[in-house]
């Protein structure tokens, strides 16, 4: 499904014009963060991918909520990248503990949903061999579950650096580092 108004770029586009028009009192917790990072499968380990993406986050007191897109590229035989989307929320426990704010730490769980599809699944479909290709995925556009275990460095209403371990679905696992900037 990747027409000019697939579902995802439609919620994207819809929450982008929906933060435009917001007052400023609702803007006030506005920000972006951008992740990169090294996405293994569990039953292959030495077939890694690395990937990149953007996230529009909305931070609460202790919530940060976000959606955002990227690219994957998996070290398969496959020539095209992953095409990937996101609705994710972090929750800080310990963003507002007097002995974390002096280190400006916060650890952090992290869940969310997301889709990933190749760009052109034609073309996916015929650099695809069988026995040297390992499996990211087959066919059409597929919904992921994503848990991770991270910790940011910084204040959240500036500018933070994060690490994070996350689980995509039962296959993969991604080491992503971030970095956040708060308007």
């Amino acid at each position: 499904m990747t027409g000019a108004l697939a579902p995802r770029r439609v919620a994207c586009l819809s929450l982008v014009l929906s933060c435009l028009l917001a007052s400023p009192s609702l803007a006030d917790g506005l920000g972006v963060r951008v992740e990169a990072g090294t996405v293994l499968a569990y039953d292959a380990a030495q077939d890694t991918g690395h990937g990149a993406l953007v996230h529009l986050t909305y931070d609460l007191s202790s919530v940060q909520l976000s959606v955002g897109g990227g690219a994957l590229f998996p070290g398969s035989q496959a020539e095209a990248p992953l095409l990937t989307g996101q609705l994710l929320a972090q929750w800080h426990p310990f963003r507002g503990s007097s002995w974390l704010q002096p280190l400006h730490l916060s650890p952090y769980l992290s869940a969310g949903v997301g889709t990933v599809s190749f760009d052109d699944e034609e073309a996916a479909a015929r650099d695809f061999e069988p026995g040297t290709s390992i499996r990211w995925i087959h066919g059409g556009e597929h919904v992921t579950g994503l848990l991770g275990l991270g910790v940011t460095y910084g204040s959240p209403t500036d500018l933070s650096l994060s690490g994070e371990v996350r689980a995509v679905n039962a296959t993969h696992l991604g080491f992503i580092l971030g970095a956040g900037v708060c308007f």
